[in-house]
């Protein structure tokens, strides 16, 4: 499969988990309210930090060794079983023990965080048959994965609303297990023939919790003011927050897209001009998207959400401007994790990490929601320059080689447009 028709594939893979979660995010909302749908995003961000932290980067590696060598080694697929289950269980049994603080001490919220806390083992075990799927690049796989899951989302909702028995807590449950449906496509993952290569145990677990650091870093990052906006503010702020996410994150789409085929093309090659382009061509559809969701959303808020969310209207302009600032970032730090280098990433994402937090802390408990949105975009600028500094540093690569797209960026996402638009 050819990289623009990986990106296709991918990107159009990635419309339905953003819009599954639009549509559910908009029927919760009309339903319950910024309060309810703070409650639920409250559950969300606990169980998605969950896995993070679980995954001591277990399945980036599985991506990463695939791609690289062909065939994993056998103790390397004994590594990532191995810290799914043990880690997925201590980090279980942590949540529910933290259930009380997590939920701001709701005890009724506290309750389903418990429930929806067994739901991180499974999450795990779906993400590891996805990373497998990811180093061979069946990037079709991986797809009709993410359309079974959001397909199971919003029928997951819409058959208890229509029974009329949905309820916040049920909602926040449902939109965190109905996902893992998605894990019956994988029934279908071809097995690799021949002998394992040379992966050895060491190295394998080596590249895993150096990569590991950096995607709990980047998770808690973009999850982490949703996890703590509750205690720190209140709910009606958290649902205000989340609305704006919902909708600022659609630009993220196609990045993600490029980030996943560039990962594991990357790995495999390491084509820097390929890099580099991912990296020009993601940032300017994200622009223009940017600039779209900011146009638009004043229309789009009220309708889908209702007339209570308006106050997120600028919130979700600001956020979606902001983010534009780490995609070209994002894609560099995929290029240090491809080169063996997973380390540099994670000390990026961990600076991140502690200046979105102490943003997140002093501005929080003042402004509510613009202070995570200020966090998020403090974390982006911080995030992106320090992957340009490494990639700089430690292999020659300028940032502007990444920034400004060209003529031969252009025809290629005409040529990825086509291809959209089943034109090629």
């Amino acid at each position: 499969m050819t990289f623009a028709r990986s990106v296709v594939v991918s990107t159009a893979a990635n419309v339905a988990s953003p819009l599954s979660i639009l549509l559910a995010s908009a029927m919760v909302a009309q339903l319950f309210g910024p309060t309810g749908r703070g409650e639920v995003a409250a559950v969300n961000a606990v169980i998605v930090l969950a896995v993070a932290v679980a995954s001591l980067g277990a399945p980036e590696a599985l991506t990463y060794f695939i791609a690289r060598n062909g065939i994993a080694a056998k103790a390397p697929k004994l590594a990532p079983l191995a810290v799914t289950l043990i880690g997925g269980s201590v980090i279980t049994v942590a949540t529910v023990g933290f259930s009380g603080v997590l939920s701001g001490h709701d005890p009724q919220l506290a309750l389903v965080i418990q429930a929806a806390s067994l739901t991180i083992v499974p999450s795990m075990f779906l993400a590891l048959l996805r990373s497998g799927a990811a180093g061979r690049e069946l990037w079709g796989l991986i797809a009709f994965e993410r359309y079974v899951a959001a397909g199971a989302r919003i029928a997951g909702l819409a058959i208890p609303f229509a029974l009329g028995i949905l309820t916040v807590n049920l909602a926040a449950v449902i939109l965190v297990a109905a996902p893992l449906l998605g894990a019956v496509c994988y029934l279908w993952l071809p097995r690799q023939a021949g002998e394992p290569s040379g992966v050895r145990f060491g190295a394998f677990t080596g590249f895993a919790l150096r990569s590991w650091s950096g995607t709990l870093a980047g998770m808690l990052a973009a999850r982490l003011s949703q996890a703590l906006l509750l205690p720190l503010s209140d709910a009606y702020q958290l649902g205000l927050f989340a609305v704006a996410v919902n909708l600022a994150e659609v630009l993220l789409i196609s990045n993600q897209a490029f980030r996943d085929v560039v990962f594991a093309s990357d790995s495999r090659s390491n084509d820097v001009a390929l890099l580099a382009r991912a990296s020009r061509i993601s940032g300017s559809i994200a622009l223009v998207t940017a600039i779209a969701i900011a146009l638009t959303s004043p229309m789009i808020i009220p309708l889908l959400f209702g007339e209570e969310f308006v106050a997120a209207v600028p919130m979700t302009a600001a956020l979606s401007l902001g983010l534009v600032l780490g995609i070209p970032g994002s894609v560099a730090g995929m290029g240090l994790g491809a080169r063996g280098r997973p380390g540099l990433r994670s000390v990026s994402l961990v600076a991140g990490l502690a200046t979105n937090l102490t943003v997140l802390l002093v501005l929080a408990p003042i402004i509510g929601a613009w202070g995570a949105i200020i966090a998020s975009i403090a974390t982006s600028a911080v995030t992106s320059n320090l992957n340009f500094f490494h990639l700089r540093r430690h292999f020659g690569l300028r940032a502007g080689q990444f920034l400004w797209p060209n003529l031969a960026d252009l025809a290629l996402l005409v040529s990825i447009a086509r291809r959209m638009m089943g034109k090629d």
